[in-house]
């Protein structure tokens, strides 16, 4: 019998905004305060976030999820 584990979402979808990101984002920290939130909980919302701040490539969009 194999074990499946899946992620669990912290909070309900509809309680979150989507940003859609084009430039790059010197100081995470700074970026969730001005959405109103703070960088913990964007961590939280977007595991895929490795660092303090994101590199967003010429052409690239990225999206950001912070709570409403």
């Amino acid at each position: 019998m194999d074990l499946v584990l899946r992620r669990v979402n912290i909070t309900p979808t509809h309680l979150h905004v989507n940003i859609s990101v084009d430039t790059t984002i010197s100081d995470l920290a700074e970026f969730a305060l001005q959405n109103g939130t703070n960088y913990k909980t964007v961590r939280l919302l977007n595991p895929w976030i490795r660092d303090d701040h994101l590199i967003v490539k010429q052409g690239e969009k990225l999206v950001i999820e912070v709570p409403k």
